[in-house]
């Protein structure tokens, strides 16, 4: 019998697990000091082509995952509530790495601080939306409205801090968390994968852009770390052009195959091999994927921060290694805690 801090998807924990471990990857390798050729850089390289789908990955299963969450609360509005605390928590710590990173430049800091932002927004959002009356049909507007608000901006050719722009645009990302929550309630997996066969074919054959890039102008801190130069008082009066990437809309649309294959990859898989002993700590480590994905952003914030970061290839493949030690430690020791929490709190057989 499955202990207290075991779940009856494994196959659903393993593919939490390895969308997460690939995120380390592409944020390890994006804070590498120095690029190089070879094998492992090639690797690396390969990581961040897929980044888009990695991402849109996360998001996805979050939605997908706050189904089954709702389903076991004894109470919607407590459930609710518990969604709400943990979305402005994500928020705060977001706010807190763009401080660390960027400095105190509005509106980002507020608006969009980095995706654990959008995941919040992400998250409140298809909460609210399982919690009402209607929830199918909410969830169905609220993935048009992501995708049909992205093309808006897309067309008009602007950028909005907080929607398509800076590091936690919501839009259109919001939709996949949405998407997640939908498979999960309409449950034919079949049947929705067949629906987004068109879209990824006329994505593919039409070479159409997959992301897009928005610029954020932020204080020039002089080759210093952002916090640093804020509390020496030496940030510069110019600001620097710093791009990042968003899904477009035609992206996001064409990745919701893969995204279906992927679940249906992650569901179909055999017990015996999701459930497999061999794999215990990819499923420690995917029953607490937001955990884990939350402490690898800060490990790797201060890291960076302090000049601690790899120097090569083989140093990032390293950090990611360490990395996942390291939160694996962390998980399994809470879930230690919990099953001990579980054992004295049941009450004695009487003999």
């Amino acid at each position: 019998m499955p202990s207290s801090t075991e779940r009856s998807e494994p196959g659903l924990d393993v593919y939490r697990a390895v969308a997460v471990i690939l995120m380390f990857v592409v944020h390890v390798r994006r804070i590498q000091g120095v690029r190089g050729d070879g094998p492992l850089e090639a690797s690396l390289d390969l990581f961040m082509r897929i980044e888009p789908f990695i991402a849109a990955s996360f998001l996805f299963i979050a939605g997908y995952s706050l189904v089954l969450s709702q389903s076991r609360a004894p109470s919607g509005r407590q459930w609710l509530g518990r969604m709400a605390r943990r979305a402005l928590a994500l928020y705060g710590i977001s706010v807190a790495l763009f401080v660390l990173q960027y400095g105190v430049d509005l509106p980002d800091l507020l608006a969009s601080s980095g995706i654990l932002q959008a995941i919040g927004v992400s998250v409140i959002a298809v909460a609210a939306c399982l919690v009402s009356p209607w929830p199918t049909r909410l969830l169905g507007l609220l993935l048009l409205a992501a995708l049909g608000l992205g093309a808006a901006l897309e067309l008009a050719r602007v950028s909005v801090s907080g929607l398509n722009g800076g590091p936690g645009g919501a839009v259109p990302i919001l939709a996949f968390a949405a998407f997640g929550a939908l498979v999960a309630r309409v449950g034919s997996l079949g049947r929705v994968t067949l629906a987004v066969l068109v879209p990824f074919a006329i994505v593919l054959l039409g070479s159409l852009d997959w992301t897009q890039t928005h610029v954020s102008r932020y204080r020039d801190y002089g080759g210093e770390v952002a916090i640093v130069a804020l509390l020496k008082g030496t940030a510069g009066a110019h600001t620097v052009a710093m791009p990042f990437w968003n899904h477009s809309v035609a992206g996001s649309v064409g990745l919701l195959l893969p995204l279906c294959l992927s679940l249906a990859l992650a569901l179909g898989s055999p017990a015996r091999l999701s459930g497999h002993r061999v794999l215990a700590p990819l499923r420690s480590l995917g029953r607490h994927a937001l955990l884990v994905y939350v402490l690898h952003l800060c490990v790797l914030g201060v890291l960076d921060a302090t000049g601690v970061v790899p120097r090569s290839a083989l140093g990032s493949w390293l950090f990611v290694l360490g990395l996942t030690l390291l939160l694996l430690l962390v998980v399994r020791g809470r879930e230690s805690l919990a099953r001990r929490g579980a054992a004295q709190k049941s009450p004695s057989v009487a003999r």
